[in-house]
C-alpha cells in the first residue's frame, strides 16, 4: 500500500468512527472536531467516505444550525455544522 492510501486509509477509518459513535446527546459530530481529528483536508475525507457508503444506500449529510443552506461553503462555515 502507498503512503497516500495508507495516509487516507487511517483518516477514513477515524472519520467513520467518529461520525457513527455518538458521544454527545445528538448524533453526529461538528465540523471543528472533525477538523481536529482529521486535519484541514477533512471535506475531502467525507467525500470519500459518502462514496463508500452510496454501496450501503447511507450517506454523510450537513446539517446546518441555520434554516438556510449554504451552497457552496467555505472551511470556517463547515466548522459550525453538524455531520450525521
Amino acid at each position: 500500500m502507498s503512503k497516500r492510501k495508507a495516509y487516507y486509509a487511517s483518516k477514513i477509518k477515524r472519520a467513520v468512527h467518529m461520525l457513527f459513535y455518538r458521544r454527545h446527546r445528538k448524533p453526529g459530530v461538528k465540523g471543528w472536531e472533525l477538523r481536529k481529528a482529521l486535519g484541514s483536508d477533512y471535506p475531502k475525507v467525507l467525500k470519500i467516505v459518502d462514496d463508500y457508503l452510496k454501496a450501503l444506500d447511507l450517506q454523510v449529510k450537513t446539517v446546518f444550525e441555520e434554516e438556510k443552506q449554504v451552497e457552496k461553503p467555505s472551511l470556517e462555515e463547515l466548522d459550525k455544522p453538524d455531520f450525521t
